[in-house]
């Protein structure tokens, strides 16, 4: 009876190390896989990280030529301005000859 029972134990034991040795096996193979996107994130962090400074150098670049163009803007609009005011001048003086004349 005694080695029934024993038997009968060492039977549970084998199952529950059975069980217990595939959940190693599942957790070990969760870990590899893991381990290789780790890797993958790791490699792609540092690809951008390597594109960070030309693009920021870029960035700088292209900050510097916007504010050109909007001064270049900005100075194009005073000039058209004042080519406007020089026409309104002499189409007021060309108006007023013309009514001296009359």
């Amino acid at each position: 009876m005694k080695r029934v029972s024993l038997d009968q134990e060492l039977d549970e034991l084998n199952v529950d190390n059975r069980q217990a040795q595939q959940e190693v096996s599942q957790n070990q193979k969760q870990l590899e896989r893991l381990k290789r996107t780790l890797k993958k994130t790791q490699i792609n962090k540092e690809g951008v990280l390597e594109t960070l400074p030309p693009l920021a150098e870029s960035k700088d670049e292209l900050d510097k030529t916007a504010k050109g163009q909007d001064e270049e803007i900005k100075r194009q609009k005073k000039l058209l301005d004042d080519i406007q005011a020089e026409v309104d001048l002499f189409i007021g003086a060309y108006l007023k000859q013309e009514s001296l004349e009359k």
